[in-house]
């Protein structure tokens, strides 16, 4: 009966052992960054989901954090490619609560496909706060091409 339990407790143990070494390895980025291995070429987006009270035009900081993220990623040698398979979204929610401009990131790397769902390879984000005259689109851009040039020299020469 003893040995039963015994027996019992570390199966129940392996399994529970497993399942975690499985749950681990399937979280991300923790070893994706090795699909950015030999990629240097992206298309690129700037998405803003939330924009609350934000005294900027949303469109002109868009298109202005775009041009940003475009130029610091060029500077660590990594371009932009209209319609590459592989493709970079910038997405960003901001707040703004008097003179202070609470706002996230989140730099996400898919690899679109032509026919079925897209994949995403490997994700980033931050939380982070500015005063609201020194939040811009340098500000933004360089929150989400920081996280992805590190990563990418991680697994690239440079």
């Amino acid at each position: 009966m003893k040995r039963s339990l015994i027996s019992s407790a570390l199966a129940a143990s392996l399994v529970a052992l497993t399942a975690l070494q499985t749950a681990s390895a399937q979280l991300f980025p923790r070893g994706n960054g090795l699909a950015l291995a030999d990629v240097d070429r992206f298309d690129m987006y700037v998405q803003i989901l939330d924009w609350v009270d934000i005294e900027q035009d949303q469109t002109t900081f868009r298109l202005s954090t775009l041009k940003e993220f475009e130029e610091q990623l060029a500077e660590a040698g990594i371009r932009r490619q209209a319609a590459s398979r592989d493709y970079l979204v910038c997405a960003l929610q901001a707040r703004q609560q008097d003179n202070e401009v609470t706002y996230s990131t989140s730099l996400e790397y898919w690899q679109l496909e032509s026919t079925g769902p897209h994949r995403l390879i490997w994700q980033q984000s931050r939380l982070a706060d500015s005063p609201a005259r020194r939040f811009d689109a340098e500000r933004v851009a360089a929150d989400c091409a920081g996280v992805l040039i590190a990563e990418w020299q991680r697994w690239n020469n440079t």
